[in-house]
């Protein structure tokens, strides 16, 4: 059973995604 691993390891990747597209967006919209 590895709820908790995979919890985590989705927690990871959504944290890091969601600060790349902010990142990509917030370098947008900088002049």
């Amino acid at each position: 059973k590895r709820g908790w691993l995979a919890n985590i390891l989705v927690s990871v990747v959504f944290t890091f995604g969601t600060w790349l597209t902010f990142e990509r967006l917030l370098m947008i919209h900088l002049p």
